[in-house]
């Protein structure tokens, strides 16, 4: 099944990438009702996210997997001073 904009990337993307598109893919199983760990059958989605679509495969052991591309979505720097200050607090 394909989760996309109006099933919950954008909550996949507030989450902050990965982890929030493992944790969507679950809440969303749950919400049709398919939990591996009773049904011992895995449960797949795939989610749209910036940079691409993941597989996100839920197994009735609890493990999550996840498959796709792995892009960088931004850049940034941070200021040494900055850090410092903020690790040292």
């Amino acid at each position: 099944q394909r989760l996309g904009p109006s099933a919950g990337a954008e909550l996949a993307h507030a989450l902050r990438g990965p982890t929030g598109a493992c944790a969507v893919a679950v809440a969303t199983a749950r919400r049709d009702g398919a939990d591996p760990t009773v049904t011992g059958t895995p449960v797949t989605y795939t989610v749209d996210v910036p940079g691409g679509t993941l597989v996100i495969t839920e197994r009735p052991d609890g493990e999550i997997e996840m498959t796709g591309p792995a892009v960088i979505v931004a850049e940034g720097e941070i200021d040494a001073d900055w850090l410092e200050a903020a690790t040292s607090a």
